[in-house]
């Protein structure tokens, strides 16, 4: 196995946890997937973070839909639009070219599909990808 040497310290953009409303909730990390993937949301239980949706808050949304009597679920950063009683939860720009879910209901008015807040985005990692180092695709 080869040596960390020089390896830059990851980026973190998060509140400082001492002085944040969220300090005492539960925080979790979300990969951002193929587009960026060595970063990371940081999230708290939305529901446990507030009561009802807020219009501009950075989302992170599951929505599990049934195909062929299976159920497939994505993962997506989502902003919330609250126009009266109506939530709509619009996909962060950019979304992939020819995606048919850049926007959704939230609850969901489609039978087959299940939309779900998991949490609020607070704030963002960026880590370093590592040279010469373990990985765990080697066993590392």
């Amino acid at each position: 196995m080869a040596k960390r040497q020089g390896i830059p310290a990851p980026t973190i953009t998060v509140p400082d946890p001492s002085t944040s409303k969220f300090a005492k909730l539960p925080q979790y990390a979300v990969g951002m997937g193929k587009e960026e993937p060595n970063s990371y949301l940081v999230c708290v239980p939305y529901f446990r973070a507030r009561s009802a949706p807020i219009h501009g808050d950075k989302v992170h949304v599951r929505r599990t839909r049934t195909i062929d009597q299976r159920s497939v679920h994505e993962d997506t950063l989502r902003v919330v639009k609250v126009r009266g009683k109506k939530v709509r939860l619009e996909c962060q720009q950019p979304a992939p070219k020819g995606y048919k879910g850049r926007i959704v209901t939230y609850p969901s008015d489609v039978r087959t599909e299940k939309v779900e807040i998991r949490g609020l985005v607070i704030g963002r990692l960026y880590a370093c990808e590592v040279q010469d180092g373990p990985s765990l695709k080697d066993g590392g």
